[in-house]
């Protein structure tokens, strides 16, 4: 049995390239995206009903369970990279003898922690209005720590070498966001040749848009298991790719555009600064794949 992981960055592209993956008929892409299966730190924040076994778990990939070439089971739990439940569970099945693969996204350090307090505060997760002064304070103690640490969020380079510690480096691909947007069907071809399946194209996939929450209500709503469960089973019974009509009444009913303020370059550099070494890190792991 063959698996890939896209394990993160968060807000790194890891949405957009799972989507695009699962359009090749030897990959499919789990529903829910984040199943968190292998993370127990974690099963809970998607709003899915934890998954409590392996076969429940297998339930997630439709397209293996038809009649058709799937090969690999993608799976893009994007918070598994600061998982050590999750490193320790996925070896497991490397022992078991079952092939894994594991890409990982990167992207510039202070964008990713950025990305992912904007999306904080546009879900009602993060209450506090200055992204520098919340990467300065550390983690909200009343969210799960993680998900307001927003240094940790952009050490990124110390949890790579995590895996790369653990992992073959001829089972780990590294690639940065910009590579990913900007010359797509190289990067695609990538990817294929490193899982050793026919290298095909596939239409790119636009990015997340940046949206908020109209309202504290309606976010708790989301965030629900009823809710979730019903986006879930929509998109096993019309397909991933065949739900522009409920994305569209999702969108004008519960969200609104939002805009997100530039950091100064104040904010920027002194936080540059505070997660250099991770920068020098990340610099070396590229170089591996250069």
């Amino acid at each position: 049995m063959k698996y890939l992981f896209i394990i993160g960055a968060p807000k790194a592209g890891t949405t957009a390239l799972a989507q695009q993956l699962d359009q090749h008929k030897n990959i499919s892409c789990s529903i829910p995206k984040e199943p968190f299966f292998f993370s127990n730190e974690f099963k809970d924040l998607s709003g899915n009903t934890p998954i409590k076994s392996y076969n429940e778990y297998l339930k997630c990939f439709p397209k293996s369970q038809e009649k058709c070439d799937c090969l690999y089971r993608l799976d893009a739990s994007s918070l598994y990279l600061y998982s050590d439940d999750a490193l320790n569970r996925i070896w497991e099945l490397k022992k078991n003898k079952d092939e894994v693969k594991i890409v990982i996204l990167t992207r510039d350090l202070v964008d990713i922690a950025y990305g992912f307090y904007m999306q904080n505060v546009n879900h009602f997760r993060e209450e506090r209005k200055n992204f520098y002064d919340a990467f300065f304070e550390g983690p909200d103690e009343r969210e799960n720590t993680l998900l307001t640490d927003y240094k940790k969020i952009a050490s990124i380079g110390s949890e790579i070498k995590k895996w790369m510690a653990r992992y073959p480096i001829e089972d780990i691909l590294v690639i940065d966001n910009k590579e990913l947007r900007e010359d797509n069907e190289k990067v695609i071809e990538k990817v294929l040749n490193f899982l050793e399946i026919e290298n095909v194209n596939l239409p790119s996939v636009v990015a997340n848009e940046s949206f908020s929450v109209k309202t504290k209500l309606i976010a708790s709503i989301m965030r629900s298991r009823y809710s979730v469960v019903v986006g879930n089973q929509l998109k096993k019974i019309f397909g991933r790719n065949n739900l522009e009509w409920a994305i569209s009444l999702k969108k004008s009913l519960y969200l609104k555009k939002s805009k997100r303020k530039d950091l100064s370059d104040f904010e920027r550099n002194k936080i540059r600064t505070e997660l250099q070494s991770e920068y020098l890190i990340l610099d070396e792991i590229r170089s591996v794949y250069e």
